[in-house]
């Protein structure tokens, strides 16, 4: 250890800086957690906590994102192992395409129209509310980060939007169905 921290820790300071001086306040507004972290007491504290991390995950390249899923991925499989749940068998596992009724298309029309007429940011959480849909699926389908989408997703995005409404957009996006 070098001699410029062993002084610091002979004078009881554990860190740098100015440890008893008066704290930044934070950038979100929020109240700091001593161990990390922001201390979450209203929905409203929730809801600008979302907002932040929506926009980090937002300014990150699709590599970062990639390697943020990865990481999440296994973190969540350590926790389940902490809780004492078994670990998961996929040997006999069943996707969506494995099953019969589902009819999937093309994802990159109907994110063109998401981002024509809601755009990426506050949008498309308002579209989700309109369809009452989870916002992170119709994130993933306007930033194409799935390669196909349920036919019945596609058309509950165009009928009960308020910027859809319209059945016959169905047959300017996917006019090969209709073949």
């Amino acid at each position: 250890m070098c001699e410029r921290i062993e002084g610091r820790y002979r004078q009881g300071i554990k860190r740098r800086g100015s440890p008893y001086g008066k704290k930044k306040p934070s950038k979100l507004g929020l109240r700091s957690n001593p161990g990390g972290g922001y201390i979450i007491e209203t929905e409203e504290d929730r809801e600008i906590l979302r907002a932040y991390n929506r926009e980090k995950y937002h300014h990150m390249t699709p590599e970062q994102r990639l390697l943020r899923r990865e990481y999440n991925r296994i973190y969540a499989e350590i926790r389940r192992r902490r809780a004492g749940i078994p670990q998961r068998n996929f040997r006999n596992r069943r996707t969506v395409v494995d099953e019969e009724g589902y009819e999937l298309v093309s994802v990159y029309p109907i994110a063109r129209w998401i981002r024509e007429n809601y755009g990426t940011n506050g949008g498309v959480g308002k579209l989700a509310r309109e369809i009452h849909m989870e916002d992170r699926q119709i994130r993933r389908i306007a930033e194409e980060e799935i390669n196909r989408v349920k036919l019945s997703t596609v058309d509950a995005i165009l009928v009960l939007s308020s910027q859809g409404g319209n059945p016959a957009l169905l047959f300017h996006l996917y006019p090969s169905l209709y073949e």
